[in-house]
C-alpha cells in the first residue's frame, strides 16, 4: 500500500499484492505447503488472525483515518479474508478482480439492482 504509485487506489494496490502472493503460492510448492500448514493448524491460524489489527492500523495510517475507524477495520478484514478465497480459486486473477471490484465500487455497482 505504502509504495503504490500516485493515483493508484488502496484496493487496487491490495489486489495486486494479494494476487502476486497467490501466484507465489501456486508457483512454489514450499510456499503452498507452509500456507496449508498455517491454515490447517488451529494455533497457527489463530495467531495469523491475531496479527490482523496490525494490518488494520497500517491501513488506517495510510488512509489517514483514526486507528479505531470501523469501516477501515472492516475493509482490512475483508481484504485479508479475501486472500484465502483468491488463493483457493481455480482462476485467482478472476477471483481477485471480482472481489476487489466489490471493495472498490460497492455491492450495488457490481450487482446493480440488488441494493
Amino acid at each position: 500500500m505504502r509504495d503504490r504509485e500516485a493515483g493508484r487506489s488502496i484496493p487496487h494496490a491490495l489486489r495486486e499484492h494479494i494476487l502476486a502472493r497467490a501466484i507465489d503460492v501456486a508457483a512454489f510448492p514450499h510456499t503452498a505447503a507452509v500456507t496449508s500448514m498455517i491454515e490447517s493448524t488451529p494455533a497457527l491460524r489463530d495467531y495469523a488472525r491475531r496479527m490482523w489489527p496490525r494490518h488494520e492500523a497500517a491501513l488506517a495510517a495510510e488512509a489517514g483515518v483514526p486507528e479505531d475507524d470501523l469501516t477501515c477495520a472492516a475493509f482490512a478484514r475483508f481484504a485479508l479474508e479475501a486472500a484465502h478465497l483468491i488463493h483457493g480459486h481455480p482462476a485467482p486473477g478472476q477471483a481477485a478482480e471480482a472481489i476487489f471490484a466489490l471493495l472498490e465500487h460497492g455491492w450495488t455497482t457490481v450487482h446493480p439492482g440488488t441494493g
